[in-house]
């Protein structure tokens, strides 16, 4: 419990997202904001890390260490121990504990074992920043992640590309190329938290190819998948006709019903 609890804490932290401003809706990570002056160094190009490896290296190393390691275990249970009793049980006039003991000044065991469970996590982090650069150097010749061509798709230079670090899918090889032009997949939509939804009506009535898909974030749709009536309307990030981003900020509109959809391919 302790290592996936500690695991998914960061993770979350390296992937958690927040708005920069309100009229433009540009989302970027904690890092991101946090290294801001480093960004101009990396420009278009960020360092990648595997999520999955990071996942599964870091709870297995995390219970390793902690089950393997006797004499810290053994430090806990003495320090409980050693406390002052807070009832005691007089037999032949001395006074013995009766299991239950004063906390105050007594180290918490997170306290005891934080040491070890953040150099497994660190440990487990770099061999997933590690196995993500020498996979793309050997397929690729390269060490950064670029983001360059994010820049020329009109979906992705809105929601602004991640700088520094990532673990997002956002190679270029990952994109669908069309002659001159970069199409951003919905899972790569799906992977930066977007999805797309369509008035059921016209749906029906449209004819393939002219639907106007509204992309909405994901998180604003559990409030309306789950308690529609406590929810307040989701609004767009934009639309995409024709396989064109058209950014606008605009709540769904309620009295109409809205269906997910897969999306399409936004270049």
């Amino acid at each position: 419990m302790t290592a996936s609890f500690a695991s998914f804490g960061l993770l979350l932290f390296f992937r958690f997202r927040g708005q920069l401003c309100d009229h433009c809706h540009a989302r970027c990570s904690v890092l991101d904001a946090l290294f801001a002056p480093i960004h101009r160094l990396f420009r278009s190009k960020c360092l990648s890390y595997s999520a999955p490896i990071f996942m599964y290296t870091s709870v297995t190393a995390i219970f390793v260490v902690l089950a393997g390691d006797h004499a810290a275990f053994l430090r806990v249970y003495n320090d409980f121990f050693a406390a002052a009793p807070f009832l005691g049980m007089d037999v032949n006039n001395a006074t013995w504990p009766s299991g239950a003991y004063i906390a105050e000044g007594t180290a918490t065991a997170f306290t005891q074992l934080q040491s070890p469970i953040l150099t497994a996590l660190f440990v487990s982090w770099a061999a997933s920043l590690a196995y993500s650069t020498m996979r793309r150097c050997v397929k690729l010749r390269r060490v950064f992640l670029s983001t360059e061509w994010c820049m020329t798709n009109s979906f992705l230079s809105h929601v602004a590309p991640p700088t520094f670090l990532t673990t997002l899918p956002l190679e270029q090889t990952s994109a669908i190329r069309i002659g001159n032009r970069m199409f951003c997949k919905p899972s790569t939509m799906a992977l930066l938290g977007y999805a797309t939804v369509l008035n059921e009506k016209a749906s029906i009535a449209s004819k393939k190819g002219d639907d106007e898909y509204s992309v909405v974030s994901i998180y604003s749709l559990v409030m309306a998948l789950y308690a529609p009536r406590w929810c307040i309307s989701p609004s767009t990030v934009g639309a995409i006709v024709s396989n064109a981003f058209q950014a606008r900020v605009d709540p769904l509109d309620k009295t109409k019903k809205h269906v997910y959809t897969r999306g399409t391919c936004v270049s």
